[in-house]
């Protein structure tokens, strides 16, 4: 039951709507009425101020306006998981749910988008539309199809409302409404809608997309840029764009003479354009300097712009460069149903176009998703406190064992999509993004809380809520337990002050002793020190009297063998005088005798040096034998006086031979004593 223009209307399961005025019930001849038999009603619901929902049996769900015209028809061909709907259920946010006979389904009735799939192959994927004389013109991947526009409200069962224009079965890419003329350009080239058949412009294969450009018309092709001119009222094709390769999808004119190309798998270009068309000044801006998938060119209030699947970017004319702008997830709020490489277009002021897999959307910016936002209310569900081991529901306000000191909150906003929640706790700041309706709180300090939530749809706050909870002050933070902790401190300090003395006489005492036994030891180092030293003087001193003894011993020597021939030779010659004196008749005998005493002596070597150098050298030739046993004698003087420093000129004068000699002598007892020739021989022996 429910109210229209003072009366009552009554509905039935199957005999259609029933009006109660005045007293009396009669039929109510309607539409409405007559289709609701047919469909077997199950369910009545207000969906709204001024319109009703019927739920039936056999033909899904049906919702019409005040005046009982059927402005919505939604059934399994449209959507629904089957056409029985049990039950309805109308929330105040534009939320109509629908209870199944298997499973559950909702309507959102304030949505901006009307979705048309293609259930049964009968369009195909939807890529450009345009509307002209009421006709809705929609080019897809199977052809270019034509309905009257006002087929497009949902009160139709399906969306078998197409009709494929003859010969333009294949790839539509995009329509254009110019000169009056509907504009298709076909992936088998370019045609204008004539009189419900397609007339090709030029021979052209494979054309994406055409741009108006003064009076010429620009085309972009699967390679490149043809541009069309008029020749006696037909459009011909005049010459390729030069310096642009590729295939090009989108074509922007900015102000006057600078287009804007679009080349997917290359990049875009800004170029300006002389009066020969010949691009000039261009600016290339690869793929690869944007992120995210299928950059397009768009023209908004913010001027060029290029939007990828993820980001988009605003270009900067001062420094000819793109300024990275916003981050987005999902586009235009379709969740990603929007097809790659495609852009909405506007169909009429109020109504933009779509693009989306298997089907196409319609955009009705005239319809205000507006709800009372008083009536949206932050529900908190549930409240747990947990630790590692274990966890209870709370609930706000309550107090909490410090034990359980992490809580986790669910929030909910009922009967809204894409809320996102943010929460802040005791005004500490920026709020914080929280994913999902949980917001966990980990290790709460022990006090009284506050947290304040608040959920946005984007950047609106349509919502808030701020609850109060206490974490209780554990009993090792309480007063009484801080008076224990001063007591046990000062305890501690008294006892490490005292255990400090007592370190500190004893370190005292050590310390004198040390000092004495480092004393004495250091006394009996220097006694030892002393002896050391004055042994060594003494054996310095014994070593120099030997060495004195030693040279005495040796001129001793050599005087006594100098007086001894001295006195053979005087006691030989006293022994002629007197056999002169004896016999005076031999003195001429004898006085020859005496000259030849006198001549032998005379002529006779005194070895007396070579003797001294033997004596003082003794060790050093015992050195020298234990090492080199097969040096001879002469060998060894030679060591001894190359170790004096005679050179080899003095050495040759002492023993009587020439100095080459000396040489070979040299050379010979570098051999016997193994140096190298480049070792000094007086340094050697002087080691020794």
């Amino acid at each position: 039951i429910y109210e229209q223009e003072n009366a009552m209307i009554l509905v039935s399961q199957n005999s259609g709507l029933f009006e109660y005025r005045e007293g009396e019930i009669s039929p109510l001849e309607s539409e409405l009425s007559q289709t609701l038999k047919e469909a077997n009603v199950f369910s009545v619901e207000n969906a709204g101020d001024s319109s009703m929902a019927f739920g039936t049996i056999l033909r899904g769900l049906y919702i019409s306006d005040e005046n009982g015209n059927i402005t919505h028809r939604i059934n399994k061909n449209k959507g629904l998981q089957n056409n029985t709907v049990l039950s309805l259920h109308y929330s105040p946010q534009g939320k109509l749910w629908m209870g199944m006979d298997y499973g559950i389904s909702y309507l959102d009735l304030l949505q901006e988008f009307t979705f048309f799939y293609d259930y049964h192959g009968d369009f195909g994927t939807g890529y450009s539309s345009v509307l002209k004389d009421e006709t809705f013109y929609l080019g897809t991947n199977q052809g270019l199809y034509t309905t009257n526009w006002d087929a497009l409200n949902d009160s139709n069962e399906d969306f078998d409302i197409f009709d494929l224009v003859p010969d333009s079965e294949g790839q539509v890419w995009s329509l254009t409404k110019f000169e009056d003329k509907v504009w298709v350009s076909h992936d088998r080239g370019l045609f204008t809608l004539e009189n419900g058949s397609l007339n090709r412009i030029g021979g052209l294969r494979g054309v994406w997309t055409i741009k108006p450009y003064k009076e010429y018309l620009l085309a972009g092709t699967y390679n490149g840029i043809t541009i069309f001119r008029k020749v006696n009222d037909e459009w011909t094709v005049w010459k390729k764009m030069d310096l642009i390769i590729g295939s090009v999808n989108q074509i922007l004119i900015d102000g006057e003479n600078t287009i804007w190309v679009n080349i997917p798998t290359y990049g875009v270009i800004k170029a300006r354009l002389d009066e020969d068309l010949n691009p000039t000044e261009r600016s290339i801006f690869l793929s690869e300097e944007f992120s995210g998938s299928n950059p397009n060119l768009v023209i908004e209030g913010e001027g060029i712009q290029i939007v990828t699947a993820t980001n988009k970017y605003v270009f900067n004319e001062s420094e000819n460069s793109f300024d990275q702008g916003i981050s987005f997830d999902g586009t235009f709020g379709l969740n990603d149903l929007l097809r790659e490489n495609t852009q909405p277009h506007q169909v009429t002021s109020e109504i933009e176009f779509y693009p989306i897999y298997n089907g196409f959307a319609l955009r009705d910016r005239s319809i205000q998703n507006e709800y009372d936002k008083g009536a949206q209310e932050l529900v908190v569900r549930s409240v747990e406190a947990y630790n590692n081991t274990d966890s209870f529901s709370a609930y706000p306000d309550s107090s909490i064992h410090y034990r359980y000191n992490n809580l986790r909150i669910e929030v909910i906003v009922p009967n809204q999509e894409s809320v996102r929640y943010q929460y802040r706790v005791d005004d500490s700041g920026a709020w914080i993004d929280q994913t999902g309706t949980n917001i966990d709180l980990v290790g709460v300090s022990h006090g009284d809380h506050e947290l304040n939530i608040r959920a946005l749809k984007g950047e609106e706050v349509v919502a808030e809520k701020t609850i109060s909870f206490t974490i209780l002050t554990p009993w090792f933070l309480s007063w009484y337990a801080y008076l224990i902790y001063l007591v046990t401190l000062l305890t501690i300090i008294w006892i490490v002050y005292y255990w400090q003395d007592i370190s500190l006489k004893k370190q005292k005492k050590y310390l004198l002793t040390d000092k004495r036994t480092t004393l004495q030891q250091q006394e009996e180092k220097y006694k030892q020190r002393l002896k050391k030293a004055e042994k060594a003087r003494l054996k310095a001193e014994i070593e120099q009297v030997k060495e004195q003894l030693k040279a005495k011993t040796i001129e001793l020597a050599t005087k006594a063998k100098e007086n001894d021939e001295k006195n053979k030779i005087l006691a030989s010659l006293d022994q002629k005088l007197k056999s002169i004196e004896d016999n005076p008749e031999s003195l001429k005998r004898r006085l020859g005798e005496m000259k030849k005493i006198i001549h032998t002596h005379s002529n006779s070597d005194d070895n007396t040096f070579e003797i001294q150098i033997d004596q003082l050298h003794q060790q050093f030739y015992e050195t020298l034998r234990k090492e080199f046993s097969d040096l001879t004698r002469y060998d060894l003087r030679l060591c001894a006086y190359i170790k004096i420093g005679f050179d080899s000129k003095e050495i040759a004068d002492l023993l009587n031979i020439k100095p080459s000699s000396v040489y070979i002598s040299r050379s010979r007892l570098r051999k016997k004593l193994n140096i190298e020739t480049d070792e000094d021989l007086h340094s050697y022996l002087n080691s020794i």
